[in-house]
């Protein structure tokens, strides 16, 4: 049997590549539902770390950058700053833990606001059906 990282590994073929092409286009549709439905929940507490994670790596490189962009530095000193933010891995833990109620904030700020705009669109369609009552 042929292992995940040998079967990643290996270059496609043509036709392979027009059989993932067939396959993807063919289940565009039902992966944007169930990308929409999976936007509308609660992410697990596991994805919130990992974002609280990610938020104190960010900020650990604005750190080294001087506040400065990391994109637009070249390669060489990106190299260089992400080999100092990986000896900071403690401090990166603290920060990523003292970030987690603000994730957590946001995540709740994000789903009140997909609610609201759910319950407007609720109270629009039940406003022209009670309109249409009266006829």
């Amino acid at each position: 049997m042929v292992k995940f990282t040998e079967f990643i590994s290996e270059a496609l073929t043509v036709q392979q590549r027009q059989k993932r092409s067939l396959v993807a286009r063919r289940t565009a549709r039902i992966r944007a539902t169930k990308r929409k439905l999976k936007s509308r929940k609660r992410k697990p507490e596991s994805e919130l770390k990992v974002k609280a994670r990610r938020a104190a790596r960010k900020k650990i490189m604005q750190r080294f950058t001087a506040g400065g962009n990391f994109s637009k530095l070249p390669p060489s000193a990106k190299q260089q700053i992400e080999k100092m933010v990986d000896k900071k891995q403690k401090s990166l833990e603290k920060i990523a833990m003292r970030l987690l109620p603000v994730v957590r904030k946001d995540e709740a700020v994000r789903l009140s606001k997909i609610s609201k705009k759910k319950s407007a669109k609720v109270g629009k369609s039940s406003i022209r059906i009670s309109g249409l009552d009266a006829y």
